[in-house]
């Protein structure tokens, strides 16, 4: 979950540990679980009936489980309010809401190789991370502040001092997963400190000069090249997309 995105405010796979996080409390089965993390992740009410008719559970779980099967099928079907209560709730308990883009961990999905002036190849995943400590926000705290606090409170903060992270990668070995993004690397894996991030200044508004320029991950130095994940290879299109559509639609 971390590396998909940890702390995002619409994160699918919050919903999903959510969700589980209050099934799980009485219904432990793990082939139960595999079926929820997908069912969940559509928020559809045939999906999660679906899902449900082929689980396995322990002897007197299942009329529990059906409980819950209808209930979430139910709560899908009206909006998924429930999902996304319980994945906030899920989600701050686990990682706290960022008090700020300068406060939080930055995790890549995709693997790099990096290869020296000796030919020898090293595949990684790249982290930023705040030289000031992970610092969180309370529900309660977050009621009080607007929806564009981050932003706002980022343009202050560089105003009086930069933000800045350390650039750390994560070393893959032999049996990591090197083309599936939603893998995680074990947090035993070796990261060594690689360079510095300073930001000393933000646009007053909006996206300043990114707004014409687009963002391509395949557009690398040398001694650094694509490792041949699928989702990595693909964003560059849908990224030239997007650019396209700024630069030629108008707001209506």
């Amino acid at each position: 979950r971390r590396l998909l995105n940890d702390g995002a405010p619409d994160d699918p796979t919050d919903r999903i540990e959510g969700y589980w996080a209050a099934v799980d409390e009485n219904l432990r089965d793990g082939n139960v679980r595999l079926l929820f993390v997908g069912a969940a992740a559509c928020e559809s009410a045939d999906a999660i009936r679906a899902a449900g008719a082929g689980a396995t559970f322990e002897p007197g779980q299942g009329a529990r489980l059906a409980e819950e099967i209808e209930r979430l099928a139910k709560d899908a079907a009206a909006g998924g309010r429930e999902l996304r209560e319980l994945g906030s709730r899920a989600r701050t308990a686990k990682a706290p809401i960022p008090a700020s883009y300068a406060s939080v961990n930055y995790w890549g999905v995709n693997a790099f190789e990096f290869v020296n002036a000796r030919g020898t190849s090293q595949y990684v995943r790249w982290q930023f991370v705040p030289e000031g400590g992970v610092v969180g926000l309370t529900e309660e705290q977050m009621k009080s502040l607007p929806d564009d606090f981050l932003v706002d409170e980022l343009r202050k903060r560089v105003s009086d001092k930069t933000a800045a992270f350390e650039l750390r990668l994560q070393l893959a070995e032999k049996e990591d997963n090197l083309t599936n993004p939603t893998q995680a690397w074990p947090d035993t894996r070796k990261t060594v400190s690689a360079g510095r991030l300073v930001i000393d200044k933000v646009e007053p508004v909006g996206a300043g000069a990114c707004e014409k320029m687009t963002f391509n991950p395949l557009v690398l130095p040398k001694g650094i090249q694509p490792s041949t994940d699928p989702v990595l290879t693909a964003r560059p299109v849908p990224y030239a997309i997007s650019l396209s559509r700024r630069l030629t639609e108008q707001p209506k």
